[in-house]
């Protein structure tokens, strides 16, 4: 049965977590100098506008910067699991659950990463690859994405609700800590993307036997 050319969509995701990188960065900079301004002993009020609408406009190209990141990954890492159902290997789910469980509360927290495994492992034993690469990097990939959300949503939800200054510094500074912790995720995220990539092109060649280099990442 045909399978699927998953690369192009690698190389589409990768550009957009390199720019997610450099959104992230801006967004710390910006957050450090809310910070800054929030720990001044006394409170320029006159620079608050200014300081809100640099904050506001960071916050809406982090959003679009995410989804952008989320469709793009998703569309990936579906097709990374239906090339296998494609292959005729026994999968544990269904290929909708590539993208569905990612949105599901609870299930989120594990299923991605049980089909992410999967994907890493049997795309591996499909292009015979030897020795197989450990899937540790998987691990790491997926304690880093949550620790991030879960800090993120905590500083969310402290900047939303806060009432004070002090409230709002906290949450200042847990944003600040939430930049680095996505820097690290998206670090690590790069590296399992272009590894599971580099499984899929040669099972590809393996299924079609043609080379296909002009495709390579």
């Amino acid at each position: 049965m045909q399978i699927n050319y998953n690369g192009d969509r690698a190389k589409r995701v990768i550009i957009a977590f390199y720019f997610l990188l450099a959104v992230t960065a801006l967004s710390f900079v910006s957050n450090f100098l809310e910070f800054n301004f929030l720990s001044a002993d006394e409170i320029d009020y006159t620079r608050v506008n200014a300081n809100d609408a640099r904050q506001m406009i960071m916050g809406i190209i982090q959003v679009i910067s995410h989804i952008t990141v989320v469709v793009l990954f998703i569309m990936w890492f579906r097709r990374a699991y239906n090339n296998l159902h494609l292959l005729g290997r026994h999968m544990a789910y269904s290929e909708g659950w590539a993208a569905g469980a990612w949105f599901i509360p609870f299930l989120n927290l594990v299923r991605p990463y049980e089909i992410m495994r999967e994907i890493w492992i049997d795309t591996q034993e499909y292009a015979k690859i030897e020795p197989r690469q450990s899937i540790e990097p998987i691990g790491w990939w997926w304690a880093m994405f949550l620790i991030n959300n879960i800090v993120s949503n905590i500083a969310s939800r402290l900047y939303m609700g806060a009432e004070s200054i002090d409230a709002l510094r906290i949450a200042s500074g847990l944003y600040l800590f939430s930049d680095v912790l996505e820097v690290l995720a998206i670090l690590l995220t790069i590296p399992v993307i272009k590894k599971v990539s580099e499984f899929e092109e040669l099972a590809y060649r393996s299924e079609y036997e043609v080379p296909i280099e002009d495709h390579l990442i």
